[in-house]
């Protein structure tokens, strides 16, 4: 049996805009500045359609942030290139709610908490969209199947497109990747997504994905 140690947090995305509830993250939540669960010691995942700048590494212009530095950053199958894998704002917002180490001011009852679910957490974050992307599921596979050796457990988050043709019903290319990678690779998947105005599946009953 799969053994994980892991704090759980809900994000909603709506367009590009990722918000972490204040009272999963603050005192009535995890509250890492005074629980002292910050992840520490920890290697999480993040698999989306583009990754966050990594200060130091990439160079392009509003592409990083100081207080969201991710550990390492892929472009699907291999560890990216200065600025390859770069896109939209997203995975940046993203990993800001993972790994941020930015306080929080006037949260309630006057607590500072840092931004981050997890701050002090290595976040390892690969790219699939690339200019040889074949589908969304095949290459969002290959992109989590690439850093599963490094991390326990992967968020991934992003809208699913119509163009991939396969149904969201536990059988496509990407929930049965998923089920397999929990099973065999021991990496916990966390997948959220959107289509059509409505939340998706896209793991199995198996996986507990969703």
């Amino acid at each position: 049996m799969n053994r994980f140690a892991l704090s759980v947090v809900v994000s909603l995305a709506v367009g590009h805009s990722i918000l972490a509830s204040e009272d999963t993250i603050g005192p009535n939540g995890i509250n890492s500045a005074a629980t002292g669960l910050t992840g520490f010691g920890g290697f999480i995942g993040q698999v989306e359609g583009f990754r966050p700048g990594k200060p130091g590494h990439d160079t392009a212009a509003d592409c990083c942030n100081a207080d969201v530095n991710p550990f390492l950053v892929y472009a699907r199958d291999h560890e990216a290139d200065v600025n390859e894998g770069l896109g939209d704002e997203h995975a940046l917002h993203v990993a800001s709610v993972m790994i941020s180490s930015q306080d929080t001011i006037g949260m309630p009852g006057g607590v500072s908490a840092p931004l981050g679910v997890a701050p002090e957490a290595a976040l390892t974050s690969s790219a699939y969209i690339l200019p040889d992307i074949v589908s969304l599921h095949q290459d969002a596979a290959l992109a989590a199947q690439a850093i599963a050796p490094v991390v326990l457990a992967t968020n991934m988050s992003f809208g699913v497109p119509d163009e991939d043709g396969s149904p969201l019903d536990g059988t496509s290319t990407l929930s049965s990747f998923i089920d397999w990678s929990t099973r065999f690779q021991e990496v916990l998947s966390v997948v959220s997504g959107y289509k059509s105005n409505s939340f998706s599946w896209l793991g199995s009953e198996d996986s507990g994905n969703g």
